[in-house]
């Protein structure tokens, strides 16, 4: 039987290996040392994992994507400005 401290931390040692380290093998195999998960079970848990790396790559990416248009916007309005103002000379 899996103790809830034992449980706990074999599930936070593969979230950290499918997110900060993008391990899936490491995650399935550190969620295969609880008793009673397979790699049947441990395999579900990946392809959950995968969508949910995807779905977070994907926000990153428009949020990257946003902040770049709105330097781009930023520059090109600081462009014209200064393209119109005469400077004494």
């Amino acid at each position: 039987m899996n103790t809830p401290r034992v449980a706990i931390q074999e599930t936070k040692k593969a979230f950290r290996n499918a997110f900060k380290r993008q391990d899936l093998q490491a995650a399935m195999a550190a969620l295969c040392n609880l008793k009673g998960v397979g790699p049947t079970v441990a395999s579900g848990k990946k392809g959950e994992t995968r969508k949910e790396l995807k779905e977070e790559r994907r926000k990153k990416n428009k949020a990257r994507k946003f902040v770049q248009a709105r330097r781009k916007k930023r520059e090109r309005d600081l462009g014209e400005r200064t393209a119109h103002t005469k400077f004494p000379g």
